[in-house]
């Protein structure tokens, strides 16, 4: 998407962390339904924000978190 902005699935296993690494991500956005790997995240210094939105559809409530009028 940019520079500093990657879009793509979300890192599942250790070499897909350590695939990251190296190109400096440090948080991870998730918005799919499956728990995202919080601590292999961590092992490499990532963070991860996780919004469970899925792919179908934003809830009212949680678009009115994300983006308050």
């Amino acid at each position: 998407m940019s520079e500093r902005i990657f879009s793509g699935s979300a890192p599942m296993s250790d070499a897909a962390f350590q695939a990251l690494w190296p190109l400096g991500v440090k948080t991870v956005i998730s918005v799919d339904g499956a728990r995202p790997h919080v601590d292999t995240a961590g092992q490499y210094g990532m963070r991860i924000v996780y919004v469970p939105i899925g792919y179908d559809t934003v809830p009212r409530a949680a678009a009115l978190v994300i983006c308050p009028r």
